[in-house]
């Protein structure tokens, strides 16, 4: 059975809160509406670009100003997919540990497909992610688990082989959905207390402890 980890992107991979707050921002702005401080994107991201609309929006805003505003982030993304954003510091090293110790690496975001496609091909050239899933429309967002599952299955892998690594409870009721083991990214956007009480398997502190939590969670020597 092939192990396999396969992460989250955004608060996880890479810190991309100051481009979300950036882009939302300009977009608001563009519209006469509020901005927020870049603080308050971490409890407006995790659910895909129509909940940080609609989190972004003035409260009572009309479906259809909504809607407008979630095209325009997306046509933000899209123009630029990485802005300022950057890998976690270790998180090269890290990746390359993992595959050296033979486990398969994925994405599984709730970020569009294309732009997360975009991003992680420009911050990790040399990663050897197997595949990267984002949003689709029509398709079903985290916390549901059936595109994490399919994805499973076309690394060769399955539940008991693998983990999944976020830093929301989005990203940990998806592992748990799946019936796979979460590994909580404290150096994200949410923290420790929130994985944890979201029934993170582990909560870690840094990118360099990820190879031993992978191990611990799905040792070698049962696969």
């Amino acid at each position: 059975m092939q192990r396999a980890l396969v992460f989250d992107l955004d608060g996880t991979l890479v810190d991309t809160l100051g481009d979300i707050a950036a882009k939302m921002n300009g977009v608001l702005s563009s519209r006469g509406l509020p901005a927020h401080a870049p603080d308050s994107y971490r409890y407006f991201v995790g659910r895909g670009v129509g909940e940080l609309a609609r989190s972004a929006c003035p409260p009572g805003s009309p479906p259809a100003l909504v809607e407008e505003l979630r095209r325009a982030m997306e046509a933000a993304y899209e123009a630029d997919p990485v802005g300022v954003s950057r890998p976690y510091d270790g998180m090269a090293a890290a990746l390359e540990a993992l595959a050296a110790a033979g486990a398969a690496l994925a994405v599984f975001t709730n970020k569009p497909e294309a732009v997360a496609r975009a991003a992680v091909s420009r911050l990790f050239p040399r990663a050897p992610f197997a595949e990267v899933v984002g949003d689709l429309p029509g398709l079903p967002r985290k916390p549901d688990p059936s595109r994490l599952l399919a994805l499973l299955s076309r690394l060769g892998s399955a539940p008991e082989a693998a983990c999944f690594a976020g830093d929301t409870d989005v990203d940990m009721q998806t592992a748990r959905n799946a019936r796979l083991p979460g590994i909580g990214c404290a150096w994200g956007f949410r923290g420790r207390l929130e994985l944890e009480s979201a029934g993170a398997a582990l909560v870690i502190e840094r990118p360099a402890a990820l190879p031993a939590a992978f191990e611990h969670l799905v040792p070698s020597s049962r696969h």
